[in-house]
């Protein structure tokens, strides 16, 4: 008996981590589909207007909450560093 039980409550545990691993890909999908219309609406607004980059981010700083900020900021870092180790190798 202790067996079952042992199972089902191991099984339990998994379905949970399941569960919240699915709602994190999900967010994650969410926030990447986020990304990528706000990183499409900034290529358009460079090409359709004749400002320079700094302008421009300080411009959709104002638009965009603190937190898609903050991970725009972080991709940024990491396409910069990503840049640079190529132009090294």
């Amino acid at each position: 008996m202790s067996k079952n039980v042992k199972i089902q409550f191991e099984n339990k545990n998994t379905e949970c981590t399941i569960t919240a691993l699915e709602r994190s890909k999900d967010n994650l999908l969410k926030d990447g589909d986020n990304l990528g219309e706000i990183i499409d609406e900034l290529k358009c607004g460079e090409w359709t207007t004749n400002v320079d980059s700094e302008t421009l981010k300080t411009m959709s700083k104002g638009l965009q909450p603190t937190d898609l900020l903050e991970k725009l900021q972080g991709l940024d870092i990491n396409n910069t560093r990503r840049t640079t180790t190529a132009k090294m190798s």
